[in-house]
């Protein structure tokens, strides 16, 4: 028998171990979208999240794919543990 109640949250925490970039989106010259996916520790997925990057942002990145990092760790809070 299924009862109607009134609707409540259930909050769930879960624990980022780790980031994955799958995907980088380039429009030449003008900015970029970065497609990150947030992982447990089992590996497992949390999330994802789609980064934009400015036209300046995206020219302070060159040619040094360490930018990008450091750019999808700061735009969600974490820290690298390396």
């Amino acid at each position: 028998m299924q009862v109607n109640v009134q609707p409540k949250d259930i909050v769930t925490t879960r624990t980022i171990n780790s980031i994955e970039i799958t995907e980088t989106i380039v429009q030449l010259n003008t900015s970029a979208k970065i497609v990150v996916k947030l992982l447990d520790e089992n590996g497992s997925l949390i999330n994802v999240e789609v980064l934009t990057i400015s036209e300046t942002e995206y020219t302070n990145w060159g040619n040094d794919d360490q930018y990008i990092i450091d750019y999808a760790l700061t735009q969600l809070g974490l820290v690298s543990q390396s």
